[in-house]
């Protein structure tokens, strides 16, 4: 065996890792310890939580898309920010309590089609916020979509809401993380059904700190794999 056919299969195992490291997880299934089990995740994974984005010492009025540093906000049908409990609808058949009610404070009013854009400085390794009152009937209801993007604008990952009713004003989190830490756009598309509202607010997001995540376990098997053929081909070398 030559030496270049041996690095051509160290090249090969290390690609083939980095491939299965690489990926998006959706924290959108727990409605009851999302926004935990996301905050988990970014501490696990050494990362920096912004927190400013909880509209707290934004104006009310309309969103300014330079408010907060670091973030650029776009939207469309959009409402205004505003102080309150949430937009506290009356479809309250089948209602879960999420992650509990939301405490009076500075929100985002959103309409039916209306789509949320965040764009960071810099790349990100995850995001999420609260949605509020976010309503689903037994048989259809609204839909949030959250979809991350890098910056080529290649789509990572999109992630539905659950089809839960948490009306009214019951907090309902939804969140990405992505093992290679390129996130540098988010989108929060409300598929409201005629004139459905929703509240979003407490946007988070994670900075890429010094230690990676988790890698899958078939990831960690090839690791091993190409520590192997490493290690073989220095003795050969030193033979």
């Amino acid at each position: 065996m030559t030496r270049k056919f041996v690095w051509s299969s160290i090249v090969v195992v290390c690609l083939f890792c980095i491939q299965l490291n690489a990926g998006i997880t959706g924290f959108v299934s727990n409605p009851s310890s999302n926004s935990l089990d996301w905050f988990n995740a970014a501490n696990a994974a050494g990362a920096t939580i912004n927190t400013d984005m909880n509209f707290d010492t934004h104006p009310t009025g309309s969103l300014q898309s330079g408010f907060y540093s670091g973030v650029t906000i776009n939207y469309a049908n959009i409402g205004s920010v505003e102080f309150g409990t949430g937009p506290a609808q009356a479809n309250h058949d089948y209602s879960q309590s999420g992650e509990g009610t939301h405490t009076p404070s500075y929100f985002i009013r959103a309409y039916a089609n209306s789509i949320l854009t965040l764009t960071f400085d810099n790349a990100v390794m995850g995001a999420g916020l609260f949605t509020i009152d976010k309503w689903y009937g037994i048989d259809y209801g609204s839909e949030v979509i959250m979809t991350a993007y890098d910056s080529y604008d290649n789509v990572l990952g999109t992630f539905d809401s659950i089809n839960l009713n948490f009306q009214p004003n019951n907090l309902y989190f939804m969140g990405l993380m992505s093992d290679a830490q390129n996130i540098t756009k988010l989108t929060i598309q409300f598929d409201g059904v005629g004139s459905d509202i929703i509240g979003y607010d407490n946007v988070v997001y994670a900075s890429a700190g010094c230690t990676s995540a988790v890698p899958a376990p078939g990831a960690l098997l090839l690791s091993g794999l190409g520590t192997g053929v490493i290690g073989w081909f220095r003795k050969r070398t030193q033979r």
